[in-house]
């Protein structure tokens, strides 16, 4: 299995494909593959003659469309509408999906406060949001 070819746009990943775009094969799910082949999502490439020439609509990082969503934050002073941009959702559901200790790790590399405060509203787990504040300090807001 040499990827797939996406026959409509879609994300993998956190990384937006265009329709025709070609997609590693470790980007999808083997679970999800039969799936997306039934409905017209993707089709599978074996021979690598039939990926696109190199350099045409070949995604990586950039072709995820950063968009601003307005999240919906609880606050002690009501709720709060947090512009966040998609990198970050996708970082914040990536580490809520995690074991505990995975995601305090997790935490040490993230960089936006604004995935730090959805994360933290997001989450009950104390270690977690021990972990969010103490990344919080470091990044020189308040905790």
């Amino acid at each position: 299995m040499n990827g797939y070819i996406t026959l409509k746009t879609a994300v993998f990943n956190g990384i937006t494909y265009p329709a025709g775009a070609t997609v590693p094969p470790d980007a999808v799910l083997p679970s999800r593959v039969p799936t997306l082949v039934r409905n017209g999502v993707i089709k599978e490439i074996d021979n690598p003659a039939d990926f696109p020439e190199s350099g045409s609509n070949f995604p990586c990082e950039s072709v995820l469309e950063s968009i601003k969503v307005n999240l919906p934050i609880a606050t002690e002073n009501g709720i709060m509408e947090l512009p966040t941009e998609t990198e970050d959702i996708v970082t914040v559901v990536r580490i809520l999906q995690m074991k505990k200790d995975e995601a305090i790790t997790a935490i040490a590399d993230v960089d936006s406060e604004d995935a730090l405060i959805v994360l933290d509203a997001c989450t009950k787990a104390q270690d977690i949001k021990k972990a969010i504040r103490e990344k919080v300090r470091v990044l020189g807001g308040d905790a």
